[in-house]
């Protein structure tokens, strides 16, 4: 039997039209190898940022007036003072709320926009997980941050660990 999964930095909630469109069970490596999450949005594994850390790095990067989003369940959480900019750029792609609404700061992943070095050097400090790419559009450095140890090789040896899979059966395919 072949398997069809997803192993992507975006959350689960913005691939579940395609997963069900193509009837991908799963389970789905999402948020850069933080979550496994099944088709019907069972996760399976995870491994989160605790809430202090998430809550220190979020304030860290609104009092530096950085965009941040913070990727949690169906949502990607912004700050009021960039929630009608975050609308612009994602509305139609992201179901946003504000960061005031946000109830759990225990999350996967924490998104950073427009990041420096100095900033990267700091997060690497806390024993966060690191992931910097540009923005093909805006051409903006892009900060993914995971909790210690997440990335999407841990996502996958952690898939295999869930489906009995070996790495000789598995292949990869990117873009």
């Amino acid at each position: 039997k072949t398997r069809v999964a997803f192993c992507t930095g975006r959350k689960f909630y913005d691939l579940v039209g395609v997963v069900d469109e193509l009837e991908l069970e799963g389970p789905h490596i999402v948020c850069g190898g933080a979550q496994l999450i099944k088709r019907g949005g069972e996760v399976v594994w995870e491994k989160l940022i605790p809430a202090d850390l998430a809550k220190d790095v979020y304030g860290y990067f609104t009092e530096k007036e950085k965009m941040v989003h913070i990727k949690q369940g169906k949502y990607h959480y912004v700050d009021s003072r960039f929630f009608t900019k975050a609308k612009k750029l994602w509305g139609k792609r992201f179901l946003l709320r504000r960061t005031e609404e946000l109830a759990n700061w225990e999350v996967p992943q924490v998104v950073v926009i427009d990041i420096a070095d100095e900033d990267i050097e700091w997060l690497e400090r806390l024993g966060l997980a690191v992931g910097k790419s540009r923005s093909s559009s805006n051409k903006w450095w892009i900060c993914d941050v995971m909790a210690h140890g997440v990335n999407k090789q841990e996502g996958i040896l952690q898939w295999l660990k869930h489906t009995g899979l070996k790495r000789e059966q598995v292949v990869g395919v990117g873009d």
